[in-house]
């Protein structure tokens, strides 16, 4: 079946909005991981309140574990469009709305092992340094 060139530019373009928020997420770990070593670096230098800087820590990765989860809510919204397109079941319109909110939705993104498993171990290394450095070995 010979298939419309409209229908590759529509998906081409669909592709590309889930690659520009795929790159998202990643960078948005990328913060995390940045965020959380740098804040173990200072806690480790000699006078700084470390609890207050811990919790900025564990506030500022759950803020980007919210951002991450909600751009992988969105990526998922675009995938299910580039397949409904691809399958034949949403017109070739260019409308680059997407019409699936009902079927995904934050839990769908916040149960995802990306999203979860990633910011779990980072926000248990944190609290584990934290645990560490107010028993003083640190």
């Amino acid at each position: 079946m010979e298939r419309d060139p409209a229908e590759y530019a529509y998906l081409d373009m669909i592709q590309g909005v889930v690659n520009r928020l795929a790159s998202t997420s990643a960078a948005f770990k990328g913060f995390a991981i940045t965020l959380a070593a740098g804040i173990l670096a200072i806690a480790t230098s000699a006078t700084v309140n470390r609890p207050l800087l811990f919790a900025i820590a564990l506030i500022g990765v759950i803020a980007i574990a919210c951002f991450d989860c909600w751009y992988f809510l969105m990526e998922k919204r675009y995938r299910r469009l580039f397949d409904a397109v691809r399958d034949g079941e949403h017109p070739i319109d260019f409308d680059m709305n997407h019409p699936m909110k009902e079927e995904v939705h934050v839990s769908d993104a916040a149960r995802n092992k990306s999203i979860w498993l990633f910011y779990v171990v980072v926000i248990a290394v944190l609290v584990a340094m934290m645990a560490i450095c107010q028993t003083g070995a640190v």
